[in-house]
């Protein structure tokens, strides 16, 4: 899988050589300061694209284009937001970034949905989190590799759908990831100046978990 990291764009106290020194070579991010709705002009794409690649990274996923609240509730503006939702993906896929993910929720971004639905052994894009389950249905968040989720079982899936892909000869193959927040840690506890879940060293930690259990997953499964 392709390793990754949520970066929040220049203003983001997580710098782009703090990822590239974390061993992240893929970037997930968007236009974070477009979020009502307009469509993302092409120069500003490509001028994001190319502050990502003069630092070594690659623009891998767009996560996410906003989609409003009047697409969600089907007001009679859907049409116009809509529209320059099409826009958006129309100009990023002229930046040659073909990989969007997008929250179809209720209020801005997420919800709690069903822990329990099982997903197929599809997609173009994870996120790798864990939570613990507790009896009365609440849940708080784990680290990586503990909670719930046998994250082990989960990277191996993933591994064998990218092989899979691969050997159909699929130039989609791979499936970019991202260690999906973090706790705090260290030198990041105190700080004021911090995007809750997006911290440094949490974040370097949960993908070096789980860069070891792909690495097994390449020796032992894989080979």
């Amino acid at each position: 899988m392709e390793q990754c990291w949520r970066w929040y764009g220049p203003n983001d106290p997580v710098t782009l050589d703090h990822i590239k020194q974390a061993g992240a070579t893929g970037i997930v991010t968007a236009l974070h300061d477009i979020y009502d709705g307009n469509a993302w002009p092409l120069d500003a794409i490509l001028e994001r694209k190319r502050i990502i690649e003069a630092a070594g990274l690659t623009w891998s996923v767009v996560e996410s284009i906003p989609v409003h609240n009047s697409i969600k509730t089907g007001t009679p503006e859907r049409e116009r937001y809509a529209g320059w939702y099409r826009d958006t993906i129309r100009a990023l896929a002229k930046a040659g970034i073909s990989t969007i993910c997008y929250n179809f929720m209720p209020v801005v971004d997420w919800t709690r949905t069903d822990l329990m639905y099982r997903l197929p052994t599809t997609g173009y894009f994870a996120h790798l989190r864990n939570v613990t389950r507790e009896a009365d249905g609440s849940f708080y968040e784990a680290e990586h590799l503990e909670g719930s989720t046998d994250m082990a079982e989960v990277i191996l899936a993933l591994m064998k759908e990218e092989a899979r892909r691969r050997k159909e000869g699929r130039s989609d193959w791979r499936i970019p990831m991202r260690p999906d927040h973090g706790h705090l840690l260290a030198d990041d506890i105190g700080k004021t100046k911090i995007n809750p879940g997006y911290s440094l060293i949490g974040r370097l930690k949960g993908l070096a978990e789980l860069r070891g259990i792909m690495r097994a997953v390449e020796r032992f499964e894989l080979a």
